[in-house]
Formats: C-alpha cells, sequence, structure tokens
C-alpha cells in the first residue's frame, strides 16, 4: 500500500513601510491572535508567529493540497 508524506513549511517575513517602527508591543499579542485564527481558517498550521515594531514573522506548514500561491490568494 502506497503511503505518502507531505511536508511543507514555508517561513514568511511582512514588513512596515519604509521600516518604520509601527507594530506596538501592546498590539503584538492581538496580531498573533488574529494571524493563527486566518491560519486556523484556512487549514494552515502555524508554528510561530514573532518579530518587532517593524517586522513580523510567521512560520507555516501548508497542507498537502495547498500551494503557496493559492493561500496568498485566499488569505
Amino acid at each position: 500500500m502506497p503511503h505518502s508524506f507531505i511536508s511543507n513549511r514555508v517561513p514568511i517575513v511582512f514588513s512596515t513601510r519604509e521600516r518604520r517602527a509601527l507594530i506596538a508591543p501592546d498590539c503584538r499579542d492581538k496580531l498573533r491572535s488574529y494571524l493563527v485564527g486566518i491560519g486556523k481558517n484556512l487549514g494552515v498550521k502555524i508554528f510561530s508567529v514573532g518579530g518587532t515594531a517593524n517586522h513580523l514573522h510567521i512560520l507555516l506548514e501548508l497542507p498537502g493540497t495547498m500551494s503557496l500561491l493559492n493561500l496568498a490568494a485566499e488569505a
């Protein structure tokens, strides 16, 4: 019986325009929860969300049936 294993982990970095410090520390938890919620709705597993006042890192895993292009189109 054939089996397959697909692991498509993708790091994504978002930056503010001109790297301005616009992400306030008190908003980071809300932003993290929001991004994790979007991931759940799309069927994407989010491993980590972090960053600083001027950028954000996300490590996620796409399902085997979804491409990065499809994720961008749905989000």
